[in-house]
């Protein structure tokens, strides 16, 4: 098995344009040629992508590409074999039913993490507006704590301190992060975004890992999405600088042993 600290799955393009990567000690695995994987992904891809992944760390900083395919996510968490929470960034909610049958989706893998994970005690989902949350089935929010972007908005800052105060102290952490919770000015993602900041963004998460790290609670891995669709030179720079950010923080917290 790798022992990358950051894992890049490139379905996409993106990635080839950026070089902030190589500060880390990492592995790239060219998926471009696999079909059936855009927004939806189809059985036969799933089980391909299932097999690969296998390769790879759970503990590690796994890239994903555009938000596309954060269903990436299911795939990830589906390796953990103990009880854990999952924490979620993300400007929508991803818990909408899929729209043909049960195929995996960018936009219900949440959906299908919560339906079909026997590990999973708790979603914490940070970022989608109370409308788009108001749309998700109301069975499955029982194991969700949600904090909306309305209330992270909110001048006296305890939105942010909320999603700390829900991370469960004797559960394991995996932590997921699609950079269309930033505003415009912190990423260029190709999707609806949010009013977040990237200092708010990296504070946030910095808190809730350094609290994990001193009460040595394990935190079992981490992804990052939201890259553009098509790799876009003027907004080439911003989207990289974002990127560095945040794997520098998610390494110095969680990087494989060598």
């Amino acid at each position: 098995m790798s022992s990358a600290s950051v894992v890049m799955l490139c379905l996409q393009d993106t990635y080839f344009t950026q070089s902030f990567y190589h500060r880390f000690p990492y592995e790239l695995a060219d998926l471009r040629t696999l079909q059936g994987t855009n927004r939806y992904c189809e059985a036969e891809a799933e089980a391909a992508l299932t097999g690969l992944l296998k390769r790879y760390p759970l503990k590690a900083i796994h890239l994903l590409g555009s938000g596309n395919y954060h269903y990436l996510s299911a795939v990830w968490t589906g390796f953990i074999d103990q009880p854990f929470q999952l924490l979620v960034y993300d400007h929508h909610t991803d818990m909408q039913p899929p729209a043909f049958g049960d195929i995996l989706s960018c936009g219900s893998w949440v959906l299908r993490v919560i339906d079909t994970n026997p590990y999973l005690r708790k979603v914490i989902l940070a970022g989608p507006d109370q409308a788009s949350y108001e749309q998700t089935p109301v069975q499955a929010r029982s194991k969700v704590a949600f904090i909306s972007q309305e209330r992270l908005a909110c001048e006296d800052g305890n939105g942010w301190q909320e999603i700390a105060e829900r991370i469960e102290p004797d559960l394991p952490l995996y932590v997921s992060v699609d950079k269309d919770i930033l505003g415009k000015l912190y990423a260029h993602t190709g999707w609806s975004q949010g009013e977040t900041t990237l200092e708010q963004l990296t504070g946030s998460l910095e808190t809730i890992l350094r609290v994990c790290a001193d009460r040595g609670q394990e935190v079992l891995g981490a992804d990052l999405c939201g890259e553009a669709e098509q790799a876009d030179p003027d907004f080439a720079g911003v989207n990289e600088y974002a990127n560095e950010q945040l794997v520098s923080l998610l390494y110095r917290y969680l990087r494989s042993p060598q």
